[in-house]
């Protein structure tokens, strides 16, 4: 007579886009349950505006077999209301400078452990436009994704910013001494400057016949710059 073994599995998530990690045990794990218990947190990313003014909520879907839910929060935010449950109101105060909510979750053999991060200060801004060559003379429009902040605009040297400084768009004069360079920007709230978001721009004398061939390999965004 054969004998068989049945091997609990433990399956391993990893949700990038939400900073999530999620791990879960169960001897009866179908398919479907994977899919169901993978979750993030939803509630404000920047949250300078909620510091000392009142509350905010930050949840996750309800998770099936998950009935034990517990919160932890970084200095100087408070939680008001909700421990236990799938939904929380936090208080912030001026000891804040940043963190990550942390929400373990468990039941039914499984656990999930998820995490956001809170910031004081917006994020870096993102491009919505990139121009990656002009001539002396010329005029180009750049662009961010408006998020209700104000921006502080740089244009490089030999150029000017002849309208928008403050927000999400800039019309940028290129002169004759033009030679290249980098278009910065940075998002400002209550709290401070973002991180710096530029991309290079570069002088071109005549328009090439193939533009788009040099603007792919001319275009460097990087919305990570400090």
């Amino acid at each position: 007579m054969k004998t068989l073994f049945i091997i609990p599995i433990c399956i391993l998530f990893l949700q990038i886009n939400s900073f999530a990690q999620v791990s879960a045990c169960n001897e009866n794990f179908s398919s479907a349950d994977k899919d169901q218990i993978v979750s993030k947190i939803s509630g404000q990313t920047v949250v300078c505006d909620f510091v000392m003014n009142g509350s905010e909520k930050y949840e996750v879907a309800p998770m099936p077999g998950i009935n034990e839910y517990i919160w932890t929060v970084p200095e100087g935010v408070v939680i008001v209301e909700g421990q236990g449950s799938n939904s929380v109101q936090i208080q912030i105060d001026n000891n804040f400078t940043g963190g990550e909510i942390i929400l373990n979750a468990s039941g039914s053999g499984m656990k999930a452990t998820l995490s956001k991060t809170i910031n004081l200060l917006p994020n870096a801004p993102v491009f919505n436009n990139v121009k990656s060559f002009a001539q002396a003379g010329q005029t180009a429009v750049f662009s961010v994704e408006d998020n209700g902040e104000t921006f502080t605009w740089e244009a490089p040297k030999g150029s000017e910013i002849i309208s928008g400084q403050g927000t999400a768009e800039v019309k940028i004069q290129f002169g004759k001494n033009f030679s290249g360079g980098f278009v910065a920007v940075s998002a400002n709230n209550n709290c401070g400057l973002s991180l710096m978001s530029q991309t290079f721009v570069s002088n071109l004398t005549s328009e090439p016949s193939n533009s788009n061939g040099i603007e792919s390999i001319l275009a460097q965004t990087n919305n990570s710059i400090k």
